[in-house]
């Protein structure tokens, strides 16, 4: 499994329930309880439910990645008699789930931009590229400080310091992760343009079930302060991204102008 399977793994595959494949959705979790107290119609609420939704669909291009990996080797399995076949029907059920689950943000998307619906999950697979990308430098940034501060007191430790910088260097060139979720969005498409009729998606209107995650006994003060605070980390979350979005376009631009001023002779007089 190379690093962004490893990386969509982890983050989707910790603690399932027992009759099902991957854990609580939380982002979507999240989007429902944010859609009953913001309004798209709302500027500050379109932003909002934009970025939660864009979330959402992150953990949808992880999952579909992790179907696509995994579920070849488990109907190998079965076939050989390796194993029984209540697995597999466990990620044949999150497929079908999944796809369902692709539809309606498909349709949300469109609600909120005309054709985004066309392109989220592209925009959502490249986020998640940016976010192991940065995930992978973090690591290899710790692992060289780790073997710097060995190398002090050990000498044979500035190998394994080298060999550290090594691969830094080569997981800082490395780029794109492959568009897991593409055949899934096709899909999505047909079916979302067949059913037609769009949901509504505004907080008067929402026939969305309440979140598993709402206590019966909780107060709309309550509610709506929880929903205020996953809005604060949403956006919090979207400032940092941005950062280090601007952060990467400097170090390239001036990667680039190192290049191009490489080159040259004296001055003319």
């Amino acid at each position: 499994m190379n690093t962004l399977l490893a990386a969509a793994a982890t983050a989707v595959s910790s603690t399932p329930s027992a009759d099902s494949y991957f854990p609580e959705h939380i982002p979507k979790l999240q989007y429902d309880e944010l859609i009953e107290m913001y309004s798209p119609q709302d500027p500050a609420g379109l932003k909002l439910l934009s970025v939660a939704l864009m979330r959402r669909a992150v953990v949808d291009v992880q999952r579909a990645m992790v179907i696509r990996d995994e579920k070849p080797p488990l109907q190998n399995l079965v076939r050989s008699g390796v194993i029984g076949e209540e697995m597999l029907e466990k990620i044949v059920r999150a497929e079908k789930d999944l796809e369902a689950e692709m539809l309606e943000v498909i349709e949300e998307a469109d609600l909120y931009r005309p054709g985004w619906g066309k392109s989220i999950f592209q925009d959502a697979n490249h986020l998640l590229q940016q976010q192991v990308q940065q995930a992978q430098l973090q690591a290899a940034a710790a692992q060289q400080a780790a073997a710097k501060e060995a190398a002090a007191s050990d000498p044979e430790a500035r190998k394994a310091g080298a060999r550290a910088e090594t691969v830094a260097a080569q997981e800082k060139g490395e780029g794109g992760a492959t568009a897991a979720a593409g055949t899934a969005t096709a899909s999505g498409k047909k079916k979302a343009a067949a059913a037609g009729g769009s949901r509504r998606a505004s907080a008067a209107g929402s026939s969305r079930p309440a979140s598993p995650a709402l206590a019966a006994e909780e107060t709309a003060e309550e509610k709506e302060a929880r929903a205020r605070k996953i809005a604060d980390e949403l956006l919090k979350e979207e400032e940092r991204e941005k950062q280090l979005a601007e952060q990467r376009a400097r170090s390239a631009k001036n990667v680039a102008k190192g290049k191009g001023g490489g080159g040259g002779g004296g001055k003319k007089k």
